[in-house]
């Protein structure tokens, strides 16, 4: 789907309010997919821990693989039976796994043992639920409409549901800064908001707005580079947007870059930023307002990304997990 989108834009690649990285001659950069794993429904989300891949895969519900060799990823357990709705995000603390399913809440998995994985809960009164953050014994949830939720998972298996702080715009996914006092809430169309949760009351405040900005496109995801104080956004079809919260009061735009695809979703490692795009791009980003394209690599229609010490996992809608070696 993204071929001729890729070769189109490819000149153009990164238009940058602060500058113009050039892409390479082999856009690939020599980023390569050695296996994909075929799921039995639309794979939305992957999870690494360890020697497994947690995959979602809407109504088909969740999928573990053993990755001991990922070029060669086998199929442990498929599991729907009590996995209500449609599987999409999810997030991990100990041997829990959440998995947000919009209408349906939150279905909670115990996943000690990967072969017999079970629910603890099911269609949890957080809805709809889009995402996940966690933070220490919180789990926070993107509700879309409604905010964002505290839930107390100090016993993972059984989350304690708290308050709710309503925002605007529809809440994709959030994220936190790592002294826990500030929080960042994507809003699809309404951009970017950034509140104070550093008095935290359990979980149960109604917490202050700090600041918000209008970025373009529809916000998706979102990821920090906490030593430089920048936020890198996904914002579908347009691109990533660079955002300075130096002064949380005052968030400023310092780049905004194109890329073929829909930005869904994001990660951030060592001044490096993987995009899940439809396809999958590598940016270096050690000076964010010029990013630097690093490699392309094409695939149908990926919307979730996770990174382990050597490899990227896509989860990609019509090709399933695309597992590409790290440079």
């Amino acid at each position: 789907m993204l071929k001729t989108i890729t070769s189109i834009l490819l000149t153009s690649l990164l238009i940058v309010s602060c500058g113009k990285p050039n892409a390479p001659e082999d856009y690939t950069g020599g980023y390569q997919i050695v296996t994909k794993f075929q799921t039995v429904g639309y794979t939305n989300d992957v999870l690494i821990d360890g020697n497994f891949c947690y995959v979602t895969q809407g109504e088909g519900g969740l999928a573990i693989l053993s990755i001991s060799d990922p070029k060669n990823p086998t199929l442990i357990k498929n599991f729907s039976e009590g996995v209500r709705g449609y599987s999409t995000k999810m997030a991990k603390k100990d041997n829990i796994l959440y998995i947000a399913a919009g209408g349906f809440g939150v279905t909670v998995v115990d996943i000690a043992d990967p072969n017999a994985p079970e629910i603890t809960g099911s269609n949890l009164n957080v809805k709809p639920a889009k995402g996940f953050h966690i933070m220490g014994d919180y789990l926070i949830t993107a509700v879309s409409e409604l905010g964002f939720k505290f839930s107390s998972i100090e016993n993972p298996a059984y989350p304690d549901i708290r308050g709710v702080t309503h925002t605007d715009g529809y809440t994709k996914a959030i994220t936190t800064t790592a002294d826990n006092s500030k929080l960042f809430a994507v809003t699809g169309e309404m951009g970017l908001s950034l509140y104070d949760i550093s008095v935290l009351d359990d979980g149960y405040g109604i917490y202050p707005l700090l600041s918000t900005i209008d970025l373009p496109g529809y916000t998706e995801s979102i990821v920090l580079n906490e030593d430089k104080q920048v936020a890198f956004i996904a914002c579908g079809s347009a691109g990533i947007q660079v955002v300075d919260y130096a002064d949380p009061t005052n968030l400023k735009v310092i780049g905004g870059y194109e890329c073929p695809g829909h930005a869904k979703a994001l990660v951030y490692e060592n001044n490096k930023l993987y995009v899940a795009a439809s396809g999958m791009q590598v940016y270096d980003v050690s000076t964010p307002s010029d990013p630097k394209v690093l490699g392309i690599v094409d695939t149908d229609y990926a919307v979730g990304i996770a990174i382990d010490a050597q490899y990227i996992y896509l989860a990609d809608k019509e090709e399933g997990v695309v597992i590409i070696p790290k440079k």
